[in-house]
């Protein structure tokens, strides 16, 4: 499709004299003519770059671009590199915002430009729809599937990981991570179509750097889910950065929709049947983010929000149990009943020690053990509070995986 998109963007060029570009919605060059005399430097910036960036975009975003329905101008602003007014064709399905095709106008655009122009971005507008029509069926078929990573039984999660490879997805990735998106819908609020929308793009935006193959997604009007596949063990800041540039994207599309919706990430998986272990945890994520009035959460950062959010549930579930309290229970249970003891005690080791009945030196050496063998640090009161809270939860709640 971009050799035909592209012939069809040279023919116009060479018959108005002008140069002629095509964007997708968030400003990043689908084709672009060969150089005229109205070249200036935002086109110039648009195509090194490949994408309208910057002040630049700030500006011509700022012009309501994304509700144009008609040919629109845009007016010259020399002070983020446009030195010359742009004429605007909107191309769209009749459901979304597929792009634009833009003129620049150097004071030399006629009725008859206009026209040919037309004529041209109708073509250009047939050419995108079907494409979008044809990406809009395997999305459907794909975000199925992602769905199908979700369900309870491992069966069918492990079909469902299979259709996704044989799909061509995730060829090279051996690790996974899930991004929820969790949107306030309420009354009055942005539409469901809307939500979408923004939603699509700014995956779309956020993700420009991956192989198209390595992530999947299924877009709903209350939750997104975003699967995405890692060679390595992808590092916090980069699971973050995954989070932050999706908000920010949403934003860019629609900054009403961005602002009720939050991301959650959960901790990467080996094994994409399991990614509802970190989707688990995503969902527990996006509900902190929200809870502390922050855009993006990740998991791994909130042991004792996640913690505190997941316990109340009527089942303790093993993967949101935060890593410090899963390597706790695998303790001995004699240690796990010294450590409940010393708690219960308010960390008085000589009345832990007669509870238990033995020596305080035994009590102050297991502790010492168990901070060296498994890291668990007792002297730190986040760590007391998440072990102890854990300690009473299993007793009227059974942990499940």
């Amino acid at each position: 499709m971009i050799d035909a998109l592209q012939e069809l963007v040279e023919a116009l060029a060479e018959d108005l004299g002008r140069s002629v570009a095509v964007d997708d919605p968030g400003l990043r060059l689908l084709a672009s003519s060969a150089h005229y005399e109205d070249v200036d430097r935002a086109r110039l910036g648009s195509l090194i770059g490949r994408r309208v960036a910057g002040p630049t975009r700030d500006y011509v975003m700022q012009q309501g671009l994304q509700s144009w329905r008609v040919p629109t101008r845009l007016e010259r602003n020399p002070e983020v590199g446009i030195e010359h007014d742009r004429l605007g064709f909107p191309l769209r399905s009749r459901y979304e915002l597929l792009g634009f095709l833009w003129l620049i106008d150097d004071g030399t655009l006629t009725d008859e430009h206009v026209r040919l122009a037309s004529e041209t971005a109708t073509r250009v507008q047939e050419m995108l729809v079907r494409k979008s029509q044809t990406q809009l069926d395997a999305d459907i078929e794909i975000e199925a599937i992602v769905l199908g990573l979700l369900l309870s039984d491992r069966a069918s999660r492990l079909q469902a990981a299979t259709d996704l490879v044989d799909l061509g997805l995730f060829p090279r990735a051996e690790h996974f991570s899930v991004v929820v998106a969790r949107v306030a819908t309420e009354p009055g609020g942005p539409s469901p179509l809307t939500v979408r929308d923004a939603t699509r793009r700014g995956i779309a935006g956020a993700l420009q750097g991956h192989l198209r193959e390595s992530y999947a997604f299924s877009v709903g009007a209350d939750q997104t889910i975003l699967v995405v596949g890692h060679r390595t063990p992808p590092p916090d800041h980069v699971l973050t950065s995954t989070g932050t540039a999706l908000h920010a994207d949403i934003a860019k599309a629609a900054a009403e929709v961005a602002a009720i919706t939050t991301i959650g990430v959960g901790k990467p998986v080996a094994d994409l049947a399991e990614a509802i272990q970190s989707f688990d945890q995503a969902v527990v994520a996006a509900q902190v983010a929200e809870g502390r009035g922050q855009s993006v959460a990740l998991w791994a950062n909130h042991p004792l929000d996640a913690a505190l959010r997941s316990w109340l549930a009527p089942q303790l579930r093993n993967p949101l149990l935060p890593d410090l309290v899963r390597t706790f229970a695998e303790q001995p249970e004699e240690t796990i009943a010294m450590v409940e003891a010393y708690l219960d005690a308010g960390t008085n080791v000589s009345v832990a020690a007669a509870a238990l009945h033995l020596h305080r030196t035994t009590v102050y050496y297991r502790l010492a053990r168990l901070k060296e063998t498994a890291g668990i640090d007792l002297d730190d009161g986040a760590t007391r509070l998440l072990v102890h809270l854990w300690l009473k939860a299993r007793r009227i709640r059974p942990t499940v995986d």
